[in-house]
C-alpha cells in the first residue's frame, strides 16, 4: 500500500467511523475491567475487617463520638452527621480518615456539609492513633452493615494492618 492509498483511506468517512468504533470499544473494555477489579477489591476488603478492632472501635465511638453522631453512628440533628450513609467516610482512604479524626475541622471548612465543628480526636485528646484506627474499623463495619451505604474505598484498611503501622502517616 503506497502513501496515496493510506491518505485516501484516512480521509474516508468509513475508515474514520471504523477507527472511532474501535476506540469506543477499547474504552468500554478497559473501563469494564477497571470497574470489575475495583468491585472485587472492595468486596475482598470488606471481608477483612477485624471484628476485635471494630468492636473496640465501637466502644470508643460510644464513649467519645456518640454525643454528636449517635450510638449507632446515625447522626443527631444539629450535632453530627450520619456516618452510616456518609459519602465522605466511604470515599476516604483509611489513612486520610484517620488523619481527619486526628485533626478535625472547623465549621467554616469548605468540605463541611452541616457547618458544624469536628474537634480533633472527637474532643478526646487521650485517643491514640491506634484508638482512632479502631474507630475507622468500626465505621467501615457500620457502613458495610448499613443497607444503602456506600462501599468503602479500595485503599488498605487499618483493620488489616498492624497497630504499629496505623501510627505511620504518609505526608505527616
Amino acid at each position: 500500500m503506497n502513501r496515496s492509498d493510506l491518505q485516501a483511506l484516512e480521509s474516508s468517512p468509513l475508515a474514520r467511523q471504523a477507527a472511532a468504533l474501535v476506540a469506543v470499544i477499547v474504552v468500554v473494555v478497559v473501563g469494564s475491567v477497571w470497574l470489575i477489579q475495583r468491585s472485587m477489591m472492595s468486596t475482598a476488603q470488606a471481608a477483612t475487617i477485624d471484628p476485635q478492632r471494630a468492636g473496640h472501635g465501637q466502644d470508643l465511638f460510644v464513649q467519645t463520638c456518640a454525643s454528636c453522631h449517635g450510638k449507632s453512628a446515625q447522626g443527631l440533628p444539629h450535632q453530627g452527621a450520619d456516618l452510616r450513609h456518609s459519602t465522605f467516610v466511604s470515599k476516604q482512604p483509611d489513612a486520610a480518615l484517620l488523619k481527619f479524626l486526628r485533626t478535625g475541622r472547623t465549621p467554616d471548612d469548605k468540605q463541611t456539609v452541616l457547618g458544624l465543628p469536628m474537634p480533633p480526636r472527637g474532643g478526646n485528646a487521650s485517643l491514640s492513633d491506634d484508638n482512632l484506627a479502631d474507630i475507622v474499623a468500626f465505621l467501615r463495619q457500620v457502613q458495610r452493615e448499613t443497607p444503602g451505604a456506600s462501599p468503602a474505598t479500595t485503599q488498605p484498611t487499618y483493620s488489616t494492618l498492624s497497630r504499629a503501622a496505623a501510627t505511620v502517616m504518609p505526608g505527616d
